[in-house]
């Protein structure tokens, strides 16, 4: 049976712009990001080359150096404890699985890091309730460093909490139905 990722669940939000299936410069610039900050935080293997086209070299170089910098001013809260970690869990009886950015821990109270190398999306609130369940993580923060602007201090931090999250885990749930029944995926609780 296949188990869907919450990647693919939020592709049905009606706010998510990244319906393509096709990488694009911009997904091969927002990987190279992710392994050159979570490579801090845990052995993580390097971004595959798959023939995306590129954005010219200078562009490109720039842009990461922004998302690699702005990120290096983030205070974590907790000690992290993993980088692109997976899960596999369920909701309501429906499966499905993730791989988390960083996680740091604080006490014992396991806090989700998402990194954005762009601007903020709606959506993004729902797959941060779907990392926070998959961990039992009480709080996330969405690190947006948007490194296609050139101010110096554009990141921009989201947190979420309690209700918050509650409300956003609620629309995850709603897409994550919405996903078995459009799919034919049969609803397994094992």
């Amino acid at each position: 049976m296949h188990i869907p990722t919450v990647t693919e669940i939020c592709k049905l939000h009606p706010t998510n712009v990244f319906k393509d299936s096709r990488p694009s410069p911009f997904t091969a610039l927002g990987t190279a990001a992710h392994y050159h900050i979570l490579k801090e935080y845990a052995p993580i293997a390097p971004p595959e080359q798959n023939g995306t086209v590129c954005l010219p070299a200078d562009l490109s170089l720039q842009m990461l150096m922004r998302a690699v910098n702005r990120w290096r001013g983030v205070v974590l809260e907790g000690t992290p404890i993993g980088a692109e970690m997976s899960f596999n869990t369920e909701l309501g009886g429906y499966r499905f699985r993730g791989k988390a950015d960083l996680v740091t821990q604080n006490n014992t109270n396991n806090i989700i890091y998402e990194i954005k190398t762009g601007g903020f999306h709606e959506f993004y609130r729902l797959q941060a309730a779907a990392y926070c369940h998959g961990f039992c993580a009480q709080k996330a923060h969405i690190v947006c460093l948007n490194a296609f602007s050139k101010c110096s201090s554009c990141v921009d931090v989201i947190t979420l909490e309690r209700g918050e999250l509650e409300d956003a885990l609620c629309e995850f749930y709603d897409l994550l139905v919405e996903y078995y029944e459009t799919n034919n995926v049969w609803q397994n609780s094992e």
